[in-house]
């Protein structure tokens, strides 16, 4: 009877423990699962949205978002009528959606590798609208991963204009 509970208590762990590990085991399949986690939850620029995700933020991208987190509140503060600069966590393009007969498409999200080595990579993230949309309206983001004690995490997402949110949250002015 001990063994049966050793075995199933082993066979146990490795079902569940395994997605969860796999979950970081490339860069690709970091990307994948922020973005399946992200497109379900709030989007928007708070600490819980940032909280909800931190697993997937290297260590400087994550306190780079908690400082801007301050920066807004102080600027929303002394400006309660403006809007903050960040509405959103800005790792993908604004939310739009396509008229495909009587149903509104969002834009998915493709994941495709990049270059990597033991401790840095990139992917591409392609957003497009699925075929029944006329035109798929393609956005290509590079996201910069790395390696951390926990796998690969997100260090920076680059913009298909060059720019990118670690320059956004390091800024000089609000």
């Amino acid at each position: 009877m001990k063994n049966f509970a050793v075995t199933f208590a082993a066979v146990f762990i490795t079902i569940f423990a395994a997605p969860a590990f796999a979950q970081n085991a490339t860069p690709v399949e970091a990307v994948r699962s922020f973005y399946a986690f992200h497109h379900t939850h709030d989007r928007s620029f708070s600490r819980a949205a940032i909280e909800a995700r931190k697993k997937w933020f290297s260590a400087n991208l994550y306190e780079l978002f908690l400082n801007e987190l301050k920066r807004e509140n102080a600027f929303l503060n002394s400006n309660p009528n403006e809007k903050p600069y960040f509405e959103d966590l800005s790792v993908d393009p604004i939310d739009e959606s396509c008229l495909a007969g009587t149903r509104q498409l969002h834009k998915q999200v493709t994941v495709k590798p990049g270059a990597e080595d033991k401790s840095a990579a990139t992917v591409r993230a392609i957003f497009a609208f699925p075929s029944p949309c006329k035109d798929p309206d393609t956005t290509i983001y590079t996201i910069e991963i790395v390696r951390a004690s926990r796998g690969w995490v997100i260090d920076n997402v680059i913009y298909e204009d060059g720019s990118n949110l670690v320059e956004d949250l390091k800024r000089k002015d609000y």
